[in-house]
């Protein structure tokens, strides 16, 4: 149980004492919390959000690669910690990221046009890095993906192909589902009997020229 010393701190900006839990966490200060208390903290940022903004700028700038050691050397030493943080938070974290991305699209295309451009070798490398080092993870994903919703894999593989032989034409996994239901199990290339899941868009069992002509391609 906590004593009335340590469950209440005095703020060093306003002059108010307050319960502990009203500073956040700081392990340099003795009692591990701030000095300035929550509000002061969030009124001094309301105030000098400019200020502060430029400040934070100008370290990251100077500090950029003290900064990703120290990122990097967390994540090596709390990767399971962090993959728990990430699952307990996943909705939380798509919502956030969704918003984010939402408000901000354009100044997120120009930084990543800005950023291959300016680092065409090294994107290729990380995504090598990255697959290697979490290949296991990345198939399962895959697999369990692929196992419930396997149209959308089938359709993204059609789609690749037509465009690097500069074919034309798509297909969405809706449109194959909907091939399947009007099909009713008979492949519309050699009129026989299928299991409707075997049909294909491609020209083995369900061919391209009839499947293109039902969708009005």
């Amino acid at each position: 149980m906590t004593d009335d010393a340590t469950s209440q701190k005095r703020c060093c900006t306003c002059g108010e004492t307050k319960s502990i839990e009203l500073f956040s966490k700081n392990k340099s200060e003795k009692d591990g919390r701030q000095r300035r208390c929550k509000s002061c903290v969030s009124n001094h940022y309301a105030v000098n959000a400019k200020a502060v903004c430029a400040h934070v700028r100008e370290f990251t700038k100077k500090n950029a690669e003290v900064i990703r050691e120290r990122r990097r050397g967390y994540y090596a030493n709390n990767i399971e910690k962090r993959r728990a943080y990430l699952e307990r938070n996943a909705e939380k974290i798509r919502e956030y990221r969704h918003g984010y991305r939402q408000n901000n699209g354009e100044k997120i295309r120009k930084y990543s046009q800005d950023y291959r451009a300016a680092n065409p070798d090294v994107i290729p490398e990380k995504k090598r890095e990255y697959y290697f080092a979490n290949a296991d993870r990345i198939l399962a994903k895959k697999r369990a993906d692929y196992a419930a919703d396997p149209d959308k894999y089938i359709a993204i593989g059609h789609n690749r192909r037509a465009r690097v032989k500069g074919n034309g034409g798509s297909y969405t996994s809706a449109e194959i589902k909907a091939m399947r239901i009007a099909q009713a199990g008979i492949c519309a290339y050699c009129g026989q009997q299928h299991d409707p899941d075997a049909l294909t868009i491609d020209h083995r069992r369900s061919a391209v020229k009839p499947l293109a002509l039902a969708m009005g391609r």
